[in-house]
């Protein structure tokens, strides 16, 4: 099984922390609601493991997230060090944790990418 990315309600996930920034999120409703791509959330079941900000202007705006679903198999494989923080920098948050599970060459770091475009 690999991670899966598509569009679906924020209603009933749970978001790593609450709003912390509240410029950001402010930001981020504007964005929503200006129908602007937004980066997709990494969600095992029905928590959020990134996005609390995205995951609650989404729920401001009144619209739907796009997340990557992974596996709680494959996100247990997930670890620190160098070469992860290697890839945090390189591909950002989401992205570093996908390569880091399934490869830089991974089919749903291109899914990732169309819907960031």
């Amino acid at each position: 099984m690999t991670a899966t990315v598509y569009r679906r309600s924020p209603e009933g996930l749970t978001p790593p922390h609450g709003v912390t920034e509240p410029d950001k999120f402010r930001r981020l409703v504007d964005a929503f609601r200006r129908g602007e791509s937004v980066t997709p959330i990494i969600v095992v079941g029905d928590t959020a493991v990134t996005g609390s900000h995205r995951l609650a202007a989404a729920r401001e705006a009144g619209t739907d997230i796009a997340v990557v679903e992974v596996p709680l198999a494959d996100y247990g494989k997930l670890g620190g060090g160098r070469h992860w923080k290697a890839l945090r920098r390189e591909l950002g948050h989401e992205g570093g944790m996908l390569a880091r599970l399934y490869g830089r060459d991974a089919p749903i770091l291109d899914e990732v990418r169309r819907f960031r475009s």
